[in-house]
């Protein structure tokens, strides 16, 4: 994975999961190459931040506008 590709994304419910954002982003026309949500070692609940890694730089900069 590119780190010049990802973006931290935050504030999304909890209950949201890796496949809903993939599907959400793909809706928009944006082709992810990972999506990764924070998970808690303790609860084994999701946090509610994480990274998108894109596949280019001109989906991550459209994305960004």
């Amino acid at each position: 994975l590119n780190p010049n590709l990802q973006l931290v994304f935050t504030n999304f419910p909890e209950f949201v999961t890796e496949e809903d954002i993939v599907e959400i982003f793909k809706s928009k026309g944006f082709n992810l190459e990972a999506v990764k949500i924070f998970v808690s070692k303790q609860t084994n609940e999701a946090k509610v931040r994480g990274f998108l890694n894109f596949n280019s730089q001109e989906d991550m900069m459209r994305c960004l506008d």
